[in-house]
């Protein structure tokens, strides 16, 4: 694999016509005449190298993504230097690699060779679920870390947005993501929660936070957004409620007064007339 130190501020090799040459994972590919049409994902996937999946092809998902290392000619010192970038395998002509470096899922790390960092991290957190954008991420991520080594964790954050998860296994994706950030002390510093509304019958003009909706709210009741007028008239209904079933309590002990009369009355009549 070609990196500053061996290039030396030269230029490393020279094309010739009619062939394209390349790396990939560190080894010298040559193809003769090859396809104007064929994509990089096509290529890779056709040699056995199938950790880049193919997803939308459009460039959207992010799950062909590799690591092309090119190298780039400085101006102002005349000399060159290597770019590492993140590229969908499935928009990128293979043609277009001429003079390049590709770096795919299988030559940052394996289980055979040894795992690299960000593997071992996504499989110790639970990053990874079907796995099928894994490598994708794993290679933005990788290609990311390499050009902006002291980047921040909303750096690392924002170059997520051409992957996608089907799974929507985001939160511990980003979590190791972030593992990898150059962290100062004023952006390691959490986001403050708005208070909870809390109940206070000492002070009830006091303004509080609506927990429903997080905007300013006077809760002046354990019943939430229920003004006192509302409660007045329960309390009156209630009590409303309350003496009719006293009066018609009280109705039903007359009717069994009247009851209990009418038969002492019969009773007493039956006694006459057996005298």
């Amino acid at each position: 694999m070609i990196n500053d130190e061996n290039l030396n501020g030269k230029e490393p090799f020279l094309k010739k016509e009619n062939q394209l040459l390349f790396f990939l994972n560190g080894e010298k590919v040559i193809i003769n005449e090859p396809n104007p049409e064929l994509s990089t994902l096509d290529y890779i996937r056709s040699i056995g190298l199938t950790g880049l999946k193919r997803g939308c092809s459009e460039g959207a998902c992010g799950s062909c993504t590799f690591m092309l290392s090119s190298v780039v000619k400085d101006s102002k010192t005349d000399t060159f230097r290597i770019v590492h970038r993140a590229v969908n395998g499935c928009l990128y002509p293979l043609c277009a690699l001429d003079g390049m470096a590709v770096t795919t899922i299988e030559g940052l790390g394996s289980i055979d060779k040894g795992l690299h960092s960000i593997q071992e991290r996504i499989s110790e957190n639970s990053g990874s679920q079907c796995g099928f954008c894994t490598p994708g991420i794993i290679m933005a991520l990788y290609a990311f870390l390499r050009s902006n080594p002291n980047s921040t964790q909303k750096d690392i954050e924002q170059n997520f947005d051409g992957n996608l998860c089907r799974c929507t296994g985001y939160r511990p994706i980003l979590d190791v993501a972030k593992s990898f950030a150059n962290q100062s002390e004023q952006d390691q510093q959490e986001l403050s929660l708005p208070p909870m509304a809390t109940i206070d019958d000492k002070k009830d003009d006091t303004q509080m936070i609506c927990p429903g909706t997080g905007k300013p709210c006077n809760c002046k009741s354990k019943t939430s957004h229920v003004s006192n007028n509302n409660n007045n008239n329960n309390n009156n209904n209630n009590n409303n409620n309350n003496n009719n079933n006293n009066n018609n309590n009280n109705n039903n002990n007359n009717n069994n007064n009247n009851n209990n009369n009418n038969n002492n009355n019969n009773n007493n009549n039956n006694f006459n007339n057996k005298i």
